[in-house]
């Protein structure tokens, strides 16, 4: 089966109403910050005797590096503001930004976390674009597929296991949770995204391996709309969440895609994470996490691949490039431990690097299978690593990272292994 970049699979002209949506969108993210402003103010007049904290602005330089991206650059800002008027609520923040990175991709955001006096509700709302080039290593737990490279002549030029391909997408996501009890919250979520401008990149490609069963390469998998809503709950016990050096973290999604939502897939997921944070001595953390993924079609219905159980990138199983493997169910866990240098951070200035420095080692495993019936304890894919750690906020805790995982599959890269160095802003996990 032949593949040329000269041929459109899918293209569609992005339709006026998907910008009308999008400005609507936008204007409510602006009502949002309306509706906070507007709440401070009468917070201040009811109640001077609050106790005050001062709001900050952060600026993050999106310098960074990934496997995926390639060199990052852009920024992201960050406000944090106390809508809670309380000493004991975490800060609010209004997160905006955008990057574009040396492999041509762009992506832009903005995004509001809110947290009411004494935590009573819990709102997180994000609109979002980009215009990305990314793999597709087809379906499974092996990334056995085979892809020949050809030029002009049908003469072989390479081999891989992935087509790289580009498309554009945006979307946007509501969470609203409301506390049952301390650190308990439930509530529901939306979520909308739209994918478009499918095309594969390489000149001309041919399919020598694949699982045809599965049709694992069809744009199908990838392009149209995916609109949700879900069960929403989270657990939560950390005190700070850039790092946490105490506490529980576990967060669980219920969700449906249906027609009468404007989906163009069928389909209910799962996700299950889980998070436990171990203060062993001072600022030193040992991070454990466990992970589980599962996708349920409706009727004949395709799943969206991007919404599949994945494995690999910058935030999970570092090592694998993001999406190495991919399928309806995942089982997963990952461990780190944290290790910063400092301890007293009264005089430490953001020069005094040599202060502010730390170091991780991490390993995980994670197993997709196709049916609850493939699971098994055979073929888990594990990754082992190690990173340095820069603390750029005292106040906030934010660290800059720079990681190198290994993947020790032996045939994640075609015919070797794969590995990958990352350099981001905040922890993984």
């Amino acid at each position: 089966m032949i593949r040329n970049r000269n041929i459109t699979l899918f293209k569609k002209p992005l339709k006026i109403k998907y910008f009308l949506t999008a400005f609507k969108l936008v204007l409510l993210f602006l009502f949002i910050i309306l509706f906070i402003n507007n709440n401070k103010i009468i917070a201040q007049e009811n109640d001077s005797l609050e106790v005050k904290r001062k709001s900050s602005f952060v600026f993050i330089p999106a310098t960074a590096y990934t496997p995926e991206t390639g060199f990052t650059f852009g920024a992201f800002n960050e406000y944090y503001f106390d809508f809670a008027k309380d000493s004991t609520s975490r800060m609010s923040k209004i997160q905006f930004g955008g990057i574009y990175t040396t492999k041509k991709q762009m992506y832009f955001g903005l995004g509001l976390e809110l947290f009411p006096k004494n935590e009573n509700y819990y709102l997180w709302y994000q609109i979002k674009y980009s215009n990305f080039i990314d793999r597709d290593y087809g379906l499974g737990n092996d990334a056995s597929a085979v892809i020949v490279q050809t030029d002009l002549d049908k003469n072989e030029t390479d081999t891989f296991n992935f087509l790289d391909f580009s498309y554009q997408s945006w979307g946007t996501e509501l969470i609203f949770l409301k506390k049952i009890k301390s650190s308990l919250y439930i509530g529901g979520q939306y979520n909308y995204e739209k994918l478009w401008d499918y095309d594969y990149i390489k000149d001309e490609v041919q399919i020598i391996k694949s699982d045809e069963n599965r049709d694992e390469f069809n744009p199908l998998h990838f392009i149209n709309s995916r609109s949700g809503i879900s069960i929403a709950a989270n657990f939560d016990t950390r005190k700070n969440s850039n790092y946490p050096e105490n506490g529980t973290f576990i967060q669980f999604r219920n969700s449906y895609y249906r027609s009468w939502l404007g989906s163009d897939f069928r389909y209910t997921g799962i996700n299950l994470d889980a998070r436990q944070y171990i203060n062993t001595y001072k600022h030193q953390v040992m991070a454990f996490r466990f992970l589980t993924k599962q996708r349920y079609a409706i009727g004949d219905s395709r799943i969206p691949k991007f919404d599949l159980a994945r494995v690999g990138g910058k935030d999970f199983a570092r090592g694998y490039y993001d999406g190495t493997y991919i399928d309806n169910h995942l089982m997963a866990w990952e461990a780190e431990y944290r290790l910063p240098f400092w301890y007293d951070l009264e005089d430490s200035k953001i020069w005094h690097f040599w202060k502010r420095m730390g170091m991780v080692v991490f390993a995980s495993g994670s197993r997709t299978y196709e049916n609850w019936s493939d699971f098994s304890m055979n073929n888990w894919r594990y990754t082992i690593g190690t990173g340095v750690r820069v603390l750029l906020s005292a106040e906030q805790r934010v660290n800059a990272r720079i990681d190198i995982g290994y993947g020790l599959a032996p045939d994640a890269d075609y015919d070797k292994r794969h590995w990958g160095f990352y350099i981001y802003i905040s922890e993984a996990f």
